[in-house]
């Protein structure tokens, strides 16, 4: 539902969709160790029928949608521009956090190394998607697009997802 409502405000109401990014991305910004420590927690959301892990990563999916929207950001959108601070942010959360390995709070989730193997190999997954998405937003667009851009800008344009790129590496 998160990718598709993306889409449905990038392509009906841009302002609307502009407003929602930069929401979610400040609500990333200030919640990175939060959505770091939680992205493989099992524990339950009081009142719902949702785990924090897939509440996180459900929001992880929405950033992502986001990032890889359509179009060239500085020329004809600036939603995916907006999310590269977050995906930096979120990376260096992701080094930084202690993972509490208490019982108390634990209940009935797998053994730490399982849940670290879990934990890996998630991250590893949004990580690759976010490569595979940078990449594709550094890359030239064709001639027929690029003569329309503004003389000089562009080389700055291809920079930001680039300098984002090297620091998810």
């Amino acid at each position: 539902m998160g990718l598709s409502l993306i889409l449905f405000l990038a392509g009906e109401a841009s302002e609307l969709s502009h407003s929602l990014c930069k929401l979610i991305v400040t609500l990333g910004d200030h919640s990175n160790t939060y959505l770091a420590t939680n992205v493989t927690s099992q524990q339950p959301v009081a009142g719902s029928p949702h785990t924090r892990s897939q509440l996180v990563q459900s929001f992880l999916r929405l950033l992502l949608g986001y990032t890889g929207l359509h179009g060239y950001f500085g020329v004809d959108e600036e939603e995916s521009e907006m999310t590269l601070g977050f995906w930096y942010l979120f990376q260096e959360s992701l080094w930084s956090v202690e993972y509490d390995e208490g019982d108390d709070e634990r209940g009935s989730v797998p053994p730490a190394d399982v849940e670290e193997s879990n934990r890996l190999a998630l991250v590893n997954a949004v990580y690759v998607e976010l490569v595979r998405i940078l990449r594709g937003k550094v890359a030239w667009p064709p001639q027929n697009i690029l003569s329309g851009w503004p003389k000089g800008g562009s080389f700055e344009i291809r920079m930001r997802p680039a300098l984002t790129l090297v620091g998810a590496g």
